[in-house]
């Protein structure tokens, strides 16, 4: 009877010690599953910041791209803008000379542009550097030298006048010369008054003029034949 409850006993002790080995096994299973879903957390919790960083740069980058796309919409009204009140660059020089015409040639143009390094003159803008030459030697160096205003040089006019024909009598050279810068006239400024060698000129009306003629009285020296051009312009 003794003998058959130790063995009662030991059976049941051998159960209890199987079923503690089998709940040790289940909570180091549980421990490591606990170890598992720890570190999966943590990961967890560093992506979800990680997201919040990404977030905050998704949200600046989306505000720094609608303000370039407004200032891309403005620059590209500025362009259109700056298309439609600006000229060409093969437009430049042609619009230069229809606006400067009154004031330079077309090779002073050429030359200010740099579109040509040398050029031939013409009668007109001989004709021209004759008058300022004749004014004045130094406004004629200052124009050229010091305003950078290209004009024909001294050689060259010495190189036409040696050409120029003074003969007795009409100076043809001289009509011809005046003709090329009569050309550009209008028909009122072509009504003019040729006058040679000694000259007085006195106040005088008209009949077709309805404006007095300046008094103005000189000499030329009789050595000196020069041709003298008066344009007289007509009040309409």
């Amino acid at each position: 009877m003794i003998e058959e409850r130790r063995r009662v006993l030991y059976n049941n002790n051998e159960n209890e010690c199987k079923s503690c080995d089998q709940k040790d096994k289940t909570i180091k299973q549980l421990e490591l599953q606990i170890c598992t879903l720890t570190a999966r957390l943590d990961e967890a919790k560093k992506l979800k910041d990680a997201n919040l960083i990404l977030k905050e740069h998704l949200d600046s980058a989306v505000k720094e791209n609608t303000a370039l796309k407004k200032q891309n919409t403005c620059l590209e009204n500025d362009l259109k803008l700056v298309k439609s009140t600006s000229i060409q660059k093969e437009d430049f020089v042609p619009e230069m000379k229809k606006v400067l015409g009154d004031t330079l040639t077309s090779n002073q143009i050429d030359l200010i542009t740099k579109r040509k390094k040398r050029v031939r003159w013409t009668k007109e803008e001989i004709s021209k550097a004759f008058t300022v030459r004749y004014f004045s030697k130094r406004a004629y160096g200052y124009l050229g030298n010091d305003m950078k205003i290209p004009m024909p040089a001294p050689s060259t006019l010495e190189k036409y006048s040696q050409r120029i024909n003074l003969k007795q009598g009409i100076l043809d050279d001289i009509i011809d010369l005046i003709a090329t810068v009569t050309k550009t006239f209008t028909k009122r400024d072509k009504e003019c008054v040729l006058s040679f060698d000694e000259m007085k000129q006195i106040r005088a009306v008209g009949k077709n003029w309805e404006q007095i003629i300046i008094t103005h009285s000189f000499r030329i020296p009789s050595q000196k034949i020069m041709c003298t051009l008066f344009l007289m312009c007509r009040i309409c």
